[in-house]
C-alpha cells in the first residue's frame, strides 16, 4: 500500500497503528472508544497519543498568537 502511495520507504505494523490513532483522534474521535479500536486494555496507553494531539492544537493556536495586537493602521509584525 505505500508503494501506490508514492512512500518509497518500510512502513511497519506499528507506524500504521501510530497514524491510524492519531487521524482518528485528529478528526474528533474519543479516547475511550479509539482505545477499543486499538485493542488497548487500559485507556491510558492510549493517551500517549492524545498528548501528540494535544501538541498539534497547541501548535495550531500559537500560529495566531499576536496577531491582532496592532493598533489601526500600523501594519502586523507577523513573518510571512
Amino acid at each position: 500500500m505505500a508503494k501506490r502511495a508514492g512512500i518509497n520507504k518500510v512502513v511497519s505494523f506499528h507506524t500504521s497503528r501510530h497514524t491510524f490513532t492519531t487521524l482518528t483522534l485528529n478528526a474528533g474521535a474519543d479516547l475511550y472508544t479509539t482505545s477499543k479500536l486499538l485493542g488497548h486494555t487500559n485507556v491510558h496507553t492510549t493517551e500517549i497519543y492524545a498528548d501528540v494531539v494535544m501538541e498539534t492544537k497547541v501548535a495550531s493556536v500559537n500560529l495566531v498568537n499576536g496577531l491582532f495586537d496592532t493598533k489601526p493602521g500600523q501594519k502586523s509584525q507577523r513573518k510571512k
